[in-house]
C-alpha cells in the first residue's frame, strides 16, 4: 500500500494521499507536529481536510499549514480553507497569478500568517483582527494597508524594498521586528514603538554602523540579532547600553 503521509523528525507532516480518520489519529499520537504540507499533486478530498481540521488541528492548534499555490501542487486555490476553520497558522506562497487573500477572511481567524508573492495584495489581511504574527516576503503589494493591525506582536519583512515604515507608528504592541534581505529601511520609526524588545537584520543590503545606532531609539529594546552583516564592525556600544547582541557570520566584526 502506498503511504499517504510521512511525519518527519522535525515535525513536518508531508501529506501524499487522502487521510482517513485512523491516519490522523496515528499522526497525533506521534508527538511533535509543527508544519503540515501537501508534498505531491493529487485530488485532495474534503474529508481529508475535515480530518486534519477535526483531529490533527484539535491536538496541535498552532501547527502551520504551508500552501504553495502552483499548478504542480495539490492545492491550487484557497477555497479549500472552508474545510479547516480551526486553522490558526497559515503560510501561503503565491506562485501563480492567483493573488488574492480574500478567502482567509471568509473562513479563518488566524493568529499567525505568512504571505509570499510579488503580486499579492495585503489589503485583505487587515480584517484578521486576532493576528499576532505576520511574515511578509517577496515584495507583496499594499504594505501600508497593514497599519490597521495595531495588535501585531511579531513582524518579519523578507526581501522587501521598503524605506518608509511609518505604517507601524500606530502599533503599540509590536515586540519583535525582523528584516531579511531587502534594503535598509528608515529606522527612525523605532522611537514610536514603545514595546519593541527585539530587532534583527539578516543579510540586509547596505546596513551600516550609522543605521544600527538608530536602534537605541527603541526605549524597551533588549536584543539585537545580526546575521551576515559585514558592514557592521563593532557592537560593544550596544552591550554597554544593556542590550543583548547575537551575531552570526558577520565577517566585519572586530
Amino acid at each position: 500500500m502506498t503511504a499517504t503521509y510521512a511525519l518527519l523528525p522535525n515535525g513536518v507532516l508531508n501529506i501524499m494521499g487522502n487521510l482517513t480518520t485512523a491516519d490522523c489519529e496515528a499522526i497525533v499520537g506521534k508527538g511533535l507536529l509543527a508544519q503540515i504540507q501537501f508534498s505531491r499533486k493529487f485530488e485532495v478530498s474534503p474529508q481529508t481536510f475535515s480530518n486534519v481540521n477535526d483531529i490533527v488541528l484539535a491536538k496541535h492548534p498552532r501547527a502551520k499549514l504551508r500552501v504553495p499555490l502552483n499548478e504542480f501542487g495539490a492545492i491550487t486555490n484557497l477555497e479549500v480553507l472552508r474545510w479547516t476553520p480551526s486553522l490558526k497558522n497559515l503560510t501561503v506562497d503565491f506562485m501563480t497569478t492567483h493573488s488574492e487573500l480574500r478567502e482567509i477572511n471568509e473562513y479563518l481567524q488566524l493568529e499567525i500568517l505568512g504571505v509570499l508573492g510579488k503580486n499579492v495584495s495585503l489589503r485583505h489581511v487587515t480584517r484578521q483582527e486576532a493576528l499576532q504574527e505576520l511574515f511578509i516576503g517577496e515584495n507583496a503589494k499594499d504594505l501600508p494597508s497593514i497599519a490597521g493591525l495595531s495588535d501585531i506582536v511579531r513582524l518579519t519583512l523578507s526581501k522587501m524594498k521598503v524605506k518608509d515604515l511609518g505604517f507601524l507608528q500606530a502599533n503599540r504592541s509590536l515586540k519583535e521586528l525582523h528584516f531579511i534581505l531587502g534594503g535598509v529601511p528608515d529606522l527612525s520609526i523605532l522611537q514610536h514603538l514603545p514595546r519593541l524588545e527585539k530587532i534583527s537584520f539578516a543579510k540586509v543590503r547596505g546596513l551600516t554602523q550609522d543605521h544600527l545606532k538608530k536602534v537605541l531609539a527603541a526605549a524597551s529594546l533588549q536584543e539585537v540579532a545580526l546575521e551576515q552583516q559585514n558592514d557592521i564592525h563593532e557592537v560593544r556600544w550596544l552591550e554597554e547600553a544593556g542590550i543583548r547582541v547575537t551575531t552570526f557570520n558577520c565577517k566585519g566584526l572586530q
